[in-house]
């Protein structure tokens, strides 16, 4: 390993220009390992004296041996630890009560919380922390469970053991958005499922394509003669046999490599926009937003590529692979293959950019990214056969390599921009140096911020050399400047920052730079001071210049609060300039669910009055937000009534001014009768309406009448609210308890034409039915002869009297035709069913309907006309228009409607005579054109000499010669 006097190690050279090989005419590419943290002694301390004071836990925050398992998020995120039980169960080892917990710390070791394993008897498949640094852990037998990083937990999903039952699960892999399942069927297939929502009871599951057809070359050839295939690249023989993929023996403890590449991402993470995963030989796209999965199988020589849409195998000779680990920016893939070789390939298959041999016998224990540059291979004592040494090998692009020794384990965990290495007493960061820090503190260099640095030492050593020295930088002052600024972001240490912002701040008063743009070295102020209040170690985010490029400022934000670090995240809104309301709403509810001191017994809450503690609380909470105006305190109500505080609940809600919310947490405590009023009060009638319809539910009708009565809108939303949903029962209660005898008659009219209806929709009516609306009717007629303040109201009570006669004839009719044609119609429907029918018997009872209801003249007229000339019955309806003429004089609704009713059913001939009796000129010109008889409608118009009739007649002819008459 080449050092540099600073402690930097070389990893080969960088080309100046495309194509120079003489390493003369390269720069040398540098590598930094900084401890961002040592293990305070306390730490070690509390782990010893818990209850697993048994485990490995005693001498370390970090449980870094094989006997446990690590999750680690991205950009310095929380850690959990947990037990390996498949490997104590493979080694037949007892494994303690205490044992079987599940910790999380931070960057700097100090634990954050712990429980108890979830599931008694169900082994950790996988586990790993989403985008939001919620922890996912999921069983082998698909039972997911969703951690907040204080392991609350905020959600298990049991739905996919249904959908799994008859298959075995061979691998989990979880991801940012989701789930990977690969698993086997009793048909010896594969099947592969992506799981994604996985903070709903029922989250979304989309089935891959089909692996089988692309395997099928592959499966169970029993005439293969792969047994020392041989690479075409680099001649290494392989152990096992390759090609041979035998599913029948698959189970969860085979190797399957795998990575997941997300198109159209645009959340931040260590995984930005990927290309697309299509392989040399096909023609395989993924569209935008897909998910596109590379996947190794055991003895498999190539890759697979799929996604919901199709399987493509890309064809490669380089495998069976043990690790495929994608690089930041989803363009290059790492493979290690079971030839103990490290590929590195283009993710879309079509450029190699580097092999290399470890010439090793063993596997390495963790293969992983370090930044974009270098690729990390890392073997644990145990792989290594050693007590305590490991290894970490550093390979460059190209072939380069470092090796770094370490005593005891290690867990790597890649960055955007290089290795997070947490050891068993440090938490260590491996990255490349950046640019800007190569050009000022490389050896001899001669950059000008190398020159700017140097002479802003020399002018605190009052040496006149360094004004000279900044006068001969001239136009490259600037330069210089802003290199400067750029290295003390890149710099972790807090003295050498300072020196890069002194030696900015002098070369950018000099006159070189007075166009220099000043808010770069203000804003670069902000973030070092945001950069080293998240590398405290009672912070633990040891985040990097670039780390916090790659991350959002809001997401930085929420992952505080998260944290429950509000101050802090209250200091970046203010620095960021950004919204802080959910900061504090984070904050209110955090004071809120904050449990009183040990030793403190005056709750105050069974006596409606709040304690000392919670009085603080809430002059706290009103002194932050009282004045906002944009946090709504009913939501921190809410949480109060979750924790079981009501009476701070109440004392909060006075505070809110926003009726809406003010109502719904009132609702969700049982306070109806409050939230009644504060719906009365703010006149919005829909709170009054949902207040309502709660009330319904919960109260005893006497109190919500009494209640309701007090107030004329909400009486009339309650009875529109029982009109609508026929409830009649409650609208009969609401108008004997207003005395409105009258409206109450209309609630039994209105059972009645209900039952009228439902009964009309069925095959038969009983009389029992009919018998039943006939008492409801009684009932209204009874109400309708007097109301209570003795008003007769005569003419509802006869139209009682007349439907219960109308449904009795209805039920005799529907007898005599055998059919339910006539129950639940109206007087004019019966009367028209009757004469259409046209049986003597049932004509004789619709004359007696027409007499006896006292049917309109004009009205039985239309309706004799109607349904004489629906049954073609012409002779009758002459005969009827003759005795109408004979009697009257003149049907009462004349002819035209005769005519009409004729040309409707064909029969032109009658039409002609009912319309030569038709008085008005313009109608029977009308009634012409319909029977398309044009020659008689223009010498009618003519005889009437109307302009208007002839128009009328243009308009309607398509003819061009009866056009031309016309015209």
């Amino acid at each position: 390993t080449n050092f540099n006097t600073l402690g930097w190690f070389q990893l080969g050279y960088s080309p100046l220009n495309t194509g120079d090989l003489d390493p003369s005419l390269q720069d040398p590419v540098f590598y930094n390992k900084i401890r961002n943290y040592t293990f305070a002694n306390n730490i070690k301390e509390d782990a010893a004296s818990s209850n697993n004071s048994t485990t490995h836990l005693k001498t370390s925050p970090f449980c870094l041996s094989s006997e446990y398992l690590i999750a680690a998020a991205p950009f310095s995120g929380p850690i959990a630890v947990t037990l390996n039980q498949r490997k104590f169960l493979h080694a037949n080892k007892r494994i303690r009560q205490s044992q079987k917990v599940i910790r999380t710390y931070t960057c700097a070791g100090r634990e954050l919380a712990r429980c108890e394993w979830p599931l008694k008897g169900e082994i950790l498949a996988d586990w790993a922390f989403d985008f939001k640094e919620r922890l996912v852990c999921v069983m082998r037998d698909a039972t997911i469970i969703l951690y907040s990083i204080f392991l609350k937990e905020l959600n298990r999903i049991t739905a996919l053991k249904h959908l799994l039952d008859d298959e075995s699960v061979l691998m989990c892999k979880v991801f940012r958005r989701g789930l990977l399942i690969l698993s086997k069927t009793t048909q010896l297939t594969l099947k592969m499922r992506i799981v994604t929502n996985l903070t709903s009871e029922h989250p979304n599951v989309v089935e891959c394509a089909d692996m089988n057809a692309v395997l099928s070359h592959y499966i169970d050839r029993s005439d293969a003669t792969t047994t020392g295939a041989t690479t075409a690249t680099s001649g290494v023989e392989s152990s096992s046999p390759s090609g041979i993929v035998n599913i029948e023996d698959m189970d969860d403890s085979l190797n399957y490599p795998v990575e997941i590449i997300m198109h159209g991402s645009t959340a931040s993470s260590s995984q930005s926009q990927p290309a697309s995963a299509s392989g040399p030989s096909s023609s395989h796209q993924s569209n935008d937003h897909d998910i596109d999965i590379i996947i190794g199988l055991p003895n498999f020589p190539s890759l697979l590529v799929v996604n919901t849409k199709s399987c493509v195998d890309m064809t490669l000779t380089n495998g069976p692979f043990r690790f495929i680990k994608l690089r930041p920016g989803n363009d290059v893939i790492a493979c290690y293959s079971e030839r103990h070789n490290l590929w590195v390939i283009k993710s879309d298959f079509t450029d190699n950019e580097t092999e290399f041999a470890t010439h090793s016998q063993r596997i390495p224990t963790q293969v992983e990214w370090c930044g974009i540059h270098s690729v990390a291979l890392y073997w644990s004592p145990e792989a290594l056969d050693q007590k305590k040494l490991s290894l970490l090998l550093l390979i460059g692009p190209t072939r380069d390599y470092i090796k770094l020794l370490f005593d005891g384990p290690i867990h790597i965990v890649p960055e955007v921009d290089g290795l997070r290495i947490l050891s068993e007493d440090a938490c260590e960061f491996l990255y490349r140096i950046p640019e800007p820090i190569s050009r000022v503190f490389k050896a001899g260099s001669l950059d000008p911020a190398a020159i700017l640095y140097e002479a802003n030492e020399n002018y605190e050593n009052m040496d006149p050399s360094a004004i000279r020295n900044m006068r001969r930088l001239g136009h490259r002052l600037k330069e210089a400047v802003q290199t400067c600024i750029l290295a003390a972001g890149y710099e972790y240490d807090q003295l050498l920052q300072n020196r890069l912002l002194q030696s900015a701040s002098l070369g950018k008063s000099f006159p070189k730079c007075k166009d220099f743009e000043h808010d770069q070295f203000y804003q670069m102020i902000k973030r070092l001071r945001i950069l080293n209040a998240l590398r405290d170690s009672r912070v633990g985010i040891p985040l990097t210049f670039e780390q916090l490029d790659a991350l959002s400022p809001q997401t930085l934000v929420d992952r505080l609060t998260n944290r429950f670090e509000h101050w802090l995240a209250f200091e970046v809104c203010k620095f960021l300039g950004l919204n802080d309301r959910s900061v504090l709403m984070h904050w209110a509810q955090a004071k809120v669910c904050a449990k009183p001191p040990d030793g403190d017994s005056t709750t105050g809450e069974a006596n409606d009055d709040l304690s000392a503690d919670d009085k603080q609380i809430l002059l706290a909470i009103k002194s932050k937000i009282e004045d906002r105006g944009d946090i709504p305190f009913a939501q921190i109500a809410m949480t109060a009534h979750k924790v079981g505080k009501q009476t701070m609940a109440q004392k909060l809600l006075e505070l809110e001014d926003a009726p809406g919310e003010k109502v719904s947490v009132l609702l969700t405590m049982g306070h109806s009768e409050d939230a009644f009023h504060n719906a009365i009060k703010s006149g919005m009638t829909d709170l009054i309406y949902m207040v309502l319809i709660q009330m319904i539910k919960s109260w005893p009708r006497s109190k919500l009448l009494a209640t309701v009565l007090e107030n004329d809108t909400s009486r009339r939303l309650l009875e529109t609210h029982a009109i609508r949903i026929k409830d009649y029962a409650l609208l009969e209660d609401l108008y004997v308890a207003q005395e409105h005898t009258h409206d109450e008659g209309c609630v039994y009219v209105r059972q009645a034409c209900n039952m009228v209806y439902r009964e009309s929709l069925l095959d038969s009516t009983t009389n029992d039915t009919i018998e039943e609306q006939v008492v409801h009717l009684k009932n209204a007629g009874r109400r309708f002869r007097l109301n209570s303040k003795g008003v007769q109201h005569l003419s509802d009570g006869d139209a009682t009297r007349k439907q219960m006669e109308l449904l009795r004839r209805q039920q005799t009719m529907d007898q005599i035709v055998n059919s339910k044609i006539f129950f639940g119609k109206s007087i004019s429907e019966s009367i028209y069913n009757a004469l259409l029918i046209g049986t003597d018997e049932l004509i004789k009872m619709a004359q007696e309907m027409i007499d006896d209801f006292a049917v309109n003249p004009k009205r039985c007229c239309w309706i004799k006309v109607r349904a004489l000339a629906e049954a073609g019955r012409w002779e009758q309806l002459k005969q009827y228009a003759t005795e109408s003429t004979e009697k009257e004089g003149y049907p009462p609704i004349g002819f035209r409607p005769f005519a009409e009713e004729c040309i409707k059913y064909g029969n032109l001939d009658d039409a002609r005579e009912y319309t030569s009796k038709v008085y008005a000129p313009f109608s029977r010109v009308r009634l012409f054109v319909q029977m398309e008889d044009f020659g008689e409608a223009i010498n009618h118009a003519f005889e009437a000499k109307s302009v208007e009739m002839l128009n009328f007649i243009y308009k309607s002819v398509i003819d061009p010669d009866i056009r031309k008459l016309v015209g």
